[in-house]
Formats: C-alpha cells, sequence, structure tokens
C-alpha cells in the first residue's frame, strides 16, 4: 500500500464527514458545501478520469446511501452521488472527444470476454423499466429503477483501468494498482469511523450521541440499534464493501515478501494485517447476520483451499496447471494469510472490546460481546419480517413470471416490525423494497431476468478467477462478488449502487487492455 494514499484519503474521509455534519447542523450551507465538493470532483476527474472513479468508490465506501450531503432544488433532493454521477459522467464525455480513445473504448468493449451476458442482462433491464412504465405511476417508476442509472459510469471505469498513462510513482506497468490501493486506505478509514462511532455510542457523553444518532440517521448513513445492556449495533451498509478490501488486504499478505516483512516488523503493524483484521472485527461487530453468512463462506473456502491442497490424490498441480489462479491452492501461503491474518482480526477485536470497555468517560453499557452475538442468532421482528416477504412475493412474481412486473411493482404483506406498526396500525404495509434480493429481481424482471443476472455473475466470477496475469487483484475481488451474491439472497445490495460498483469495477478488470499510446489524462 503506498504510503502517501494513506494521510490524503485518511484528510478526505474526514474532512467529507466534517462537511456532512456542517451540512446537517447549518442548513443555509447545504448548497454551497455541495457545489464546492462536485465542482472539486468535476476537476479532478476531467484531468484525470482515475481520480473521478476513486471518489465514486470511496463515496461508495464511506456514503451507504450516498445522502452524506444533499440538496434540495426545484423540490427535487439531489444527493451527493447524484452530483459525483453528473460530473464522473461529464467528464467521460469530455475524455472521449478524442476519436482515439473512442476506438479503444470500442474495441474493449468489443472483445470483451463478457459482452454477451453483460448485454443480455442490461437487456432485461431495458425490458423491465419498459414493461414498469406500461403498468405503474411514472413517480414509482423512477423511484424503483433510478439505481439502475449507476451503469452508466461503465465507460468511465474502463476508461480509467484501461488507461496506459504512467505515473509519477512508477505504477503505470501495473494495472490496476491504483484502485486496490484507494480500496484499501478506504477501507481503513471505515474501519477508523466505526470505531470511533462504537466508542462514541458506548460511553456517556451527555446529549452529544443524540446530535450524533440523528445525523447517521438523517444522511441514511446506517442504523444505530441499541440492544438489552445498552449495547449499540453499528450497522453502515456500505459496510459490505469491506469484504473486498479484507480479500485485497490478504492477498497482499499472502504475496508479502521476507524483505518487506522485515520492512514492516520496523515500520510496526502492516497497513493490510490492520485492514483485514479490522474489517473482518467491524463486520462481526456490525451484527449483520448477513455479512456473517458471507464471512462464513469465505471461511468454508478457505478451508476448502487448505484441505485440498494436502490431498496428493488429487493431483492438484497437474489439475490447475493451466490456471492462473492455483497459487490460491499453496498450502505455505495459505497457512501465512491464516496465521498473519487470524493474529490481525484478534488484535482487532480485543481493540474493539477496549473501547467498549474504557472506564472514561463512563460506559453507558452493561453487555457483553458474547452475550450481544448470542442474541443475534435468535429470531426477531426484522427475521420474521423476512418470512413475512416470501407468500406474497410469489404470489407476485407468478402472475407475470417470464418478463416481470417491472420496475415499480409493489407487493403489500403483513408485517409484526414494531417500527412498521407504530406507522401502519394494521400492519399492512406495501412497498417496492424487499429483503429477499433475488425474490426482488425475479418480480422486476422475471425468470429471463434472473437467469441473465446469474449468467452475468458467473461470468465475471469465472474470468476473474483466470486472468490473474493482467489485473493481479482480480481474484480477490472474484471471491468478493461471490460474497455479494450470497449476501443478496437476504440483504439486496446487487440491485443497488455498493452492489453494480463491483459488478463495474470487475467488468471493466477482465476487459482487454486498451492498446497504443494515447493516455486519457488531460
Amino acid at each position: 500500500m503506498r504510503t502517501y494514499f494513506l494521510p490524503l484519503i485518511f484528510v478526505a474521509g474526514i474532512v467529507l464527514d466534517l462537511l456532512s455534519v456542517l451540512a446537517w447542523a447549518r442548513p443555509a450551507l447545504v448548497a454551497p458545501i455541495a457545489a464546492l465538493l462536485v465542482l472539486a470532483i468535476a476537476v479532478a476527474a476531467f484531468r484525470d478520469i482515475r481520480a473521478g472513479v476513486a471518489v465514486v468508490l470511496l463515496e461508495l465506501l464511506w456514503g451507504s446511501h450516498g445522502r452524506l450531503v444533499a440538496v434540495s432544488i426545484g423540490g427535487v433532493s439531489w444527493s451527493l452521488r447524484m452530483g459525483i454521477f453528473v460530473a464522473v459522467c461529464a467528464a467521460t464525455a469530455w475524455h472521449l472527444r478524442h476519436s482515439a480513445v473512442r476506438q479503444q473504448l470500442w474495441a474493449a468493449l468489443r472483445s470483451h470476454p463478457a459482452r454477451w451476458p453483460a448485454l443480455v442482462w442490461g437487456g432485461t433491464v431495458v425490458v423491465a423499466l419498459a414493461v414498469g412504465a406500461m403498468r405503474h405511476a411514472p413517480g414509482a417508476v423512477f423511484q424503483d429503477g433510478n439505481a439502475w442509472a449507476f451503469l452508466a459510469l461503465t465507460p468511465a471505469f474502463l476508461l480509467a483501468l484501461g488507461c496506459t498513462q504512467r505515473h509519477a510513482s512508477g505504477d503505470g506497468g501495473d494495472r490496476g494498482r491504483w484502485l486496490s490501493c484507494v480500496l484499501l486506505t478506504g477501507a481503513l478509514y471505515l474501519i477508523a469511523r466505526t470505531y470511533a462511532l462504537l466508542f462514541l455510542f458506548t460511553h456517556n457523553l451527555g446529549g452529544f450521541w443524540l446530535a450524533l444518532y440523528q445525523w447517521v440517521r438523517d444522511t441514511r448513513l446506517g442504523e444505530i440499534t441499541v440492544f438489552p445492556g445498552g449495547f449499540p449495533r453499528i450497522f453502515l451498509p456500505s459496510m459490505v464493501w469491506l469484504f473486498p478490501a479484507l480479500l485485497l488486504a490478504a492477498e497482499r499478505i499472502a504475496h508479502a515478501s521476507p524483505r518487506n516483512d522485515k520492512e514492516v516488523s520496523r515500520r510496526g503493524i502492516s497497513p493490510h494485517a490492520a485492514v483485514f483484521g479490522g474489517s473482518i472485527a467491524v463486520l462481526l461487530v456490525s451484527l449483520s447476520r448477513s455479512f456473517w453468512v458471507g464471512l462464513a463462506a469465505l471461511g468454508g473456502v478457505a478451508f476448502l483451499v487448505v484441505f485440498l491442497a494436502r490431498l496428493p490424490s488429487v493431483c492438484l498441480s497437474n489439475v490447475l496447471a493451466k490456471h492462473s489462479w492455483r497459487i490460491l491452492f499453496d498450502t505455505h501461503i495459505a497457512w501465512r494469510v491464516m496465521v498473519r491474518g487470524g493474529g490481525a482480526v484478534i488484535g482487532a477485536l480485543l481493540i474493539a472490546m477496549a473501547l467498549v470497555k474504557l472506564p472514561y468517560p463512563a460506559p453507558l453499557t452493561t453487555a457483553g460481546f458474547g452475550a450481544t452475538f448470542a442474541a443475534r442468532f435468535q429470531q426477531d421482528e426484522a427475521v420474521g419480517n423476512r418470512w413475512q416477504q416470501i407468500a406474497p412475493l410469489t404470489e407476485a412474481i407468478l402472475r407475470h413470471p417470464i418478463l416481470g412486473s417491472g420496475f415499480g411493482a409493489a407487493v403489500t404483506y403483513h408485517s409484526k416490525d414494531p417500527r412498521t406498526l407504530a406507522a401502519f396500525p394494521d400492519g399492512n404495509f406495501t412497498t417496492m423494497a424487499f429483503e429477499w434480493g433475488f425474490l426482488d429481481d425475479l418480480l422486476e424482471r422475471g425468470i429471463l431476468g434472473l437467469a441473465a443476472e446469474f449468467w452475468l455473475l458467473g461470468a465475471l466470477i469465472l474470468y476473474g478467477l483466470r486472468r490473474t496475469h493482467r489485473v493481479p487483484f482480480l481474484p480477490a475481488l472474484s471471491l468478493a462478488l461471490l460474497a455479494f451474491v450470497l449476501i443478496h439472497t437476504t440483504s439486496p445490495y446487487l440491485n443497488h449502487p455498493l452492489g453494480l460498483g463491483l459488478v463495474m469495477v470487475m467488468f471493466a478488470g477482465i476487459a482487454t487492455p486498451y492498446g497504443g499510446t494515447k493516455t486519457i489524462a488531460a
């Protein structure tokens, strides 16, 4: 990890959070703050499209629903994510003014190994938009389907990962290294922010935590839920991006050389180990059962790798000789990641426990981690809500099983969640958003849409595992995408910018690198 990325991205994260708090506390300052941020992002993206894509990824890491700064114009709420989207799209169009760049982009799309599944998948999204426009109100269609407009950033990702300019840092020959550095350092700030929130919500700071809680809720940054015993659940949807970060960190740990190890021992803990351990600790402390399923699946993959590598009868050296991802089955590398990564996880969890138990200011919680984790395995209102959705969703899906009901389709189900009952005393709740991600996809795009989605996701994962000779970190992101697929089953992410962002990264990563010497940076 390039050391100069750490202070730069940390400062950017702190400034963004402070500006968000300032805009929330002083609504009169929202417009100038939003304009300043979008203008700065636009200038950076027009200069170098990689900077624009880096900002997109950092905002996904830090912004959850993208409303850290939101301004109302003409009765329409414009979020920071929307401003970044417009700025980066405009910058992409500016870079495409060069005919050579347009030809390179077209060549990358035309020769892309996953072009057909991507085209079919995109076609099902267009069909869902058309079907929704015929069956539902325009406002509902826009509200339900606007997240898919995020895919318009795909050319920007292709340009950024296909850029041939050499940096002053000398890493131009390693395609995409800047992207892994952005993800790793951005994740490190997300971990630090989560630890800070954990400390603030477990100690008596007067009325400060009330304002902090309101800021988190109003900006839709996440959810703060207090469990019996006063233990707070700090859940930020953007934590899902810690899966790519921890796998990238594991890849860096696996390829650490003895020379690098000596340098790390002189400096202290490796930043890659900090990201790995901190990511797992935060995903555990988030108390999200969907995240736990993703972690368990990745742990199962790691165990399978080590187990298969020790079976001589499998003859892995011969079976995997033609695959560049065979290094995953190296027993020594697997144990290196487990030992060093396991130590980092234990250290990160001990830090979290120390933050909760610090005697000053006076702690507000009497519950421990063990009791709180055990409570999450019990069925609660959220789990009951999910089960209550299945029957009405299935009935609605069967009305239009092939092409789906389109964007804007709503289903009514009976909820027992106290928060829902407070607004709807009869318990009947009508919504277009559902926790069952793939059932939601079936409702909107039907069997054809879901089949196209599995085709594309499978192609991206398989191509990512096979093409490590071009983008070294793709196997890690392929496994992260697999975790996203599992999480999407019970918590929708792949129909949201948080999931679509990783799909675009994978799509751009496995594209054939551009030829020639034309640079897309101004």
